[in-house]
């Protein structure tokens, strides 16, 4: 019977270990992760907020694909680790990249208010999560 119960105890062991390797992160490193990420939203908001009129629309494109990109892994960093929700960084997230593709030609040019605004947003939900998350942990 002993002999038995080994033939389907280890593979079954080794499966979860596997599994385990695999697809499961550790709530610290997850967090860890999510503050770093969260941290680099930061300094992409503090690019658009400071964005210029005669700066190239390619450049604050790539800013803001950056982000959508982030908002990506954060939510997915988020079901990792107890955080408070992202809707309010994703909608300005969302609004950043409205006010980009409102740009017209090679520069920002007369978007470059809105650009900055939606920059100020991102900046602004970004301090709070990071407060509620990152700091105060």
């Amino acid at each position: 019977m002993l002999r038995l119960t080994r033939i389907y105890v280890i593979p079954l062991v080794l499966v979860l270990m596997a599994l385990v390797l695999a697809g499961c992160q550790p709530v610290s490193n997850a967090r860890t992760e999510f503050c770093q990420t969260l941290h680099d939203v930061g300094t992409s908001a503090t690019e658009l907020k400071n964005a210029k009129i005669d700066q190239p629309v390619d450049q604050v494109k790539a800013t803001v694909d950056g982000l959508q990109q982030k908002k990506k892994n954060l939510d997915r960093l988020a079901k990792l680790t107890p955080v408070p929700a992202l809707d309010k960084l994703a909608a300005a997230i969302d609004g950043a990249v409205q006010a980009v593709s409102g740009a017209v030609g090679n520069t920002l040019g007369p978007v470059v208010q809105t650009v900055n605004a939606a920059g100020d947003q991102v900046l602004q939900t970004y301090t709070e999560l990071n407060d509620a998350v990152c700091v105060a942990k």
